[in-house]
């Protein structure tokens, strides 16, 4: 089973799958939505674990390294957004009228 995003299962469709194509169908899902998150920050990192009650010295050095290294990527990431930003603005005061940035927005 496929999973596609504009045309997901039903209750009832879901019901007649096997157990095997049911969790394939499952693990899709999943690795598309992963598209649309965030990593989390080292302070909901440390939120979560104090929620599930495993509160260790060595567990919250782990945390407080994945939780940076976390941070630098979303960072990364907003950077180029911004840079992106400025690239276009950058264009426009020197004259180009059109900045084509997704392939919806090409028309002719």
């Amino acid at each position: 089973m496929i999973y596609n995003p504009n045309a997901e299962l039903t209750e009832e469709q879901m019901q007649v799958l096997s157990e095997d194509e049911f969790l394939e169908y499952l693990d899709q899902k999943a690795e598309y939505l992963k598209q649309f998150t965030k990593p989390l920050d080292t302070h909901h990192l440390k939120m979560y674990n104090a929620a599930s009650g495993n509160v260790d010295n060595v567990d919250l050095k782990k945390l407080k390294k994945l939780g940076r290294e976390n941070e630098s990527i979303g960072f990364d990431k907003e950077m180029d957004m911004e840079w992106k930003e400025k690239k276009h603005d950058m264009l426009k005061r020197v004259g180009v009228k059109n900045v084509k940035t997704h392939r919806s927005q090409w028309f002719d």
